[in-house]
């Protein structure tokens, strides 16, 4: 009897390879906040930080090991899980978001929710750290709500300067304000912004920023790219009179180009 080989298309194989590999940074978060839950909070930073990874504080930020190693032991406990994740095609960088919720202990009362994003790199040694993390406030809680789970899969490589994605997006935010981001969403991008639900896709995004009350200015500090060139990240200072926070910026290579996939606006 002949054997009968199926062909499959190549952009199905390379789906089915990149759910694949996107489960190791879904794994690496699940662990982040197993480790949180069965040690402490302290213990589980020090152990999934990489050694570039920093945390951000009141607008700055810093080493994020040197921080946890002098932070105190608390009983409070932490709890999240990824509703949304991606990697790149070298399997070298990934994301990761979703709902969070801190209280005293396990079933204290809730002293504070909402979503968290962070950004994860592979070591040299085959081990996920993770570089970036940051959240924003969101009441009521959606952690109960048990969200699926979605994947994004980047579309092909394309060299390019993310600080220049940056600054041109920042250039036309200066002059055109919220209106600058709707040529750089897409179906697949998704804003958490503090005190909105999780805005998914260019009509809903567009909505949540008109909400806002305050024209920002945008610092870029740091930025980071994919060895296939396909996924990036950027972050910086986020003000507003004399105030100041952070942000972060998940970029990905689309069938359309690069655009903006992930955006933290705490404020």
């Amino acid at each position: 009897m002949k054997k009968r080989w199926m062909i499959l298309p190549c952009c199905f194989l390379y789906s089915m390879l990149s759910a694949q590999s996107v489960q190791q940074v879904v794994n690496a978060e699940r662990s982040f906040a197993q480790h949180a839950l069965s040690h402490s909070i302290k213990q589980a930073f020090l152990q999934y930080l990489d050694s570039n990874g920093v945390v951000f504080t009141a607008g700055g930020e810093q080493n994020g090991l040197k921080f946890w190693e002098k932070a105190q032991e608390t009983e409070a406990k932490l709890q999240w899980y990824p509703t949304y994740a991606g990697i790149a095609a070298a399997g070298d960088l990934g994301f990761t978001t979703g709902p969070f919720e801190f209280r005293q202990t396990l079933t204290g009362p809730l002293l504070g929710s909402g979503r968290y994003t962070t950004v994860w790199r592979k070591t040299d040694n085959g081990e996920w750290k993770f570089l970036v993390d940051l959240g924003v406030d969101l009441q009521p809680s959606l952690y109960d709500q048990q969200q699926p789970l979605t994947y994004f899969t980047p579309a092909g490589a394309a060299d390019t300067s993310i600080q220049e994605l940056e600054r041109r997006l920042i250039r036309r935010y200066d002059s055109l304000s919220v209106a600058a981001f709707r040529d750089v969403i897409t179906d697949a991008s998704l804003f958490n912004i503090r005190g909105q639900v999780p805005k998914k896709g260019p009509q809903n995004i567009m909505q949540g920023l008109q909400g806002l009350p305050v024209k920002y200015e945008f610092i870029p500090v740091a930025t980071g790219i994919s060895k296939s060139k396909d996924l990036a990240y950027a972050y910086g200072i986020m003000k507003y009179n004399d105030k100041k926070t952070n942000y972060l910026r998940i970029w990905a290579h689309t069938t359309e180009g690069w655009k903006l996939l992930v955006q933290v606006l705490p404020w």
